[in-house]
């Protein structure tokens, strides 16, 4: 929801306009971003390690989070774009971090002890790689090549 990715600060009511404690929302301003009816993307990663999880999100990564309650932490993400593909068969969704450089991004996480789980790929859209999660599970990292909303 809000956050930093999306230009907001925690604690703001979408529906009022408002931050919680009274003060009007400052206006979005993102390149690219025309700012309809959607402020932000809320993604969820499920884990049967989420405090692992969490905590390299915040400590590896770096990402800012608030706490939503009882130890929820949401994180902050950098702006987003969305791509819709044709598919066979049934819907689904996947994420995606994405980074300027692959090779430098990845030998920084190696530093921090991050273990590649798939070395870069050319996949023509970006140079694909995918990151080894504390709860075993891979999250692919890529370099996009493609034309963005995010560099237009």
């Amino acid at each position: 929801m809000g956050g930093q990715g999306a230009g907001r600060t925690g604690g703001q009511d979408a529906a009022s306009g408002h931050d919680g404690q009274g003060f009007a929302r400052e206006p979005v301003t993102l390149r690219g971003y025309d700012q309809g009816v959607i402020i932000g993307m809320h993604a969820i990663v499920f884990s049967p390690e989420a405090e692992k999880v969490r905590a390299f999100f915040a400590d590896v990564l770096g990402l800012s989070s608030v706490d939503a309650g009882g130890g929820w932490l949401i994180f902050a993400l950098p702006p987003a774009e969305l791509a819709v593909h044709p598919a066979a068969g049934e819907s689904r969704q996947e994420l995606y971090l994405m980074c300027d450089d692959i090779q430098a991004t990845l030998a920084e996480l190696r530093d921090k002890g991050v273990e590649v789980a798939r070395d870069v790929s050319d996949q023509g859209w970006g140079l694909l790689a995918a990151i080894r999660m504390p709860d075993g599970s891979e999250f692919p990292v890529y370099e996009p090549k493609h034309p963005s909303p995010l560099r237009s």
